[in-house]
Formats: structure tokens, C-alpha cells, sequence
């Protein structure tokens, strides 16, 4: 279990270059308990848990800051640390692999649809199935905003980062 902060890009500091996080890219679930969020992020080689301590996932793209405890459980936050940075790192041994690819896929048919003319409901309604519209707090709204997103970056940067993949 690893504990974060998010924070949204917009509202980072300059200075210290980001990585930019967005849980949508990645399988697993987000339960929220007693006003915490708590997200599970599937890895073929096992789970990584992340409790949110600030801030929140759902808001899209966000930067983390992880909260390491000086204690008896050092090594194993440790561990998880870099299991984290393995799983979601662009490069070496820890490239993203065909597990994100259904993630970047959706992203680029959320784009063809809206390009096409589709309304956000639409695109919401055929990539998350069929929900209450905009859902609890907008979620179903933001998600598909965020959806796009990925989707426009992945057009800007062309082919060669998801053929990258290994």
C-alpha cells in the first residue's frame, strides 16, 4: 500500500518536471470509503494499492507525491514504490505493455466519435455501457473528458508510443 497526494497538473508548481498520472489508463478499480479514495491498479505480477491521503484521482491527469513512513514498514513501501514505477514507467523493463493498450484504444474511438459529431453522453454511453447521465458528482461526464484527452495526446504524439510498446 502506497499513500499519495494528488494534485491536478494545472494547479503544480513549476519547477520539478511532473508525471503526469491518470488511473483510467490502467486496469483496476477505485472505491471511495468514508470520504478516502482507495484505488487497486491490476499488474500481471500482482496488485498495487494506492490510498489517496489528499486530493483525488478522479479529477483526471494528476501528479502524485508518495508519503513514506520512516518505520517498520519501510521496505515494503519501498517495494511497492518501485513495483508502481516498473508499472506505469515509459522506458526499459518497465514500458507499458499490452494491458493499456484496450485503455488507448478507447481513447482513440472516444476521439473518432466526437470527431464524428457524438455528444459526450453518446461516447460515455458506448465506452462505460449505459449509466445514468452525467452521473453521481458528473463522474460519467469527466471520465469520458478525460478519455478524450488521452485520446488527443495520443494524436499528437503519432504512432510511435504505442508501437513502442512492448
Amino acid at each position: 500500500m502506497l499513500a499519495v497526494r494528488a494534485t491536478p497538473l494545472a494547479a503544480r508548481e513549476h519547477g520539478l518536471a511532473a508525471y503526469p498520472f491518470d488511473r483510467d489508463l490502467f486496469p483496476g478499480h477505485l472505491l471511495v470509503y468514508d470520504g478516502q479514495e482507495h484505488v487497486r491498479i491490476d499488474r500481471p505480477a500482482g496488485v498495487i494499492r494506492l490510498d489517496v491521503v489528499s486530493g483525488s484521482l478522479r479529477a483526471g491527469p494528476v501528479t502524485l507525491t508518495f508519503e513514506i513512513a520512516y518505520d517498520d514498514r519501510l521496505a515494503i513501501q519501498l517495494s511497492a514504490l518501485r513495483d508502481f514505477e516498473m508499472a506505469i514507467s515509459r522506458d526499459g523493463a518497465g514500458s507499458p505493455g499490452p494491458e493499456r493498450l484496450p485503455g488507448l484504444l478507447a481513447a482513440l474511438q472516444a476521439v473518432d466519435a466526437h470527431a464524428a459529431g457524438a455528444r459526450l453522453r453518446t461516447i460515455a454511453d458506448l465506452l462505460l455501457g449505459e449509466g445514468d447521465w452525467p452521473g453521481d458528482g458528473e463522474y460519467r461526464k469527466s471520465r469520458v473528458r478525460r478519455i478524450l484527452a488521452v485520446g488527443e495526446q495520443l494524436l499528437r504524439a503519432g504512432p510511435l508510443p504505442i508501437l513502442a510498446m512492448r
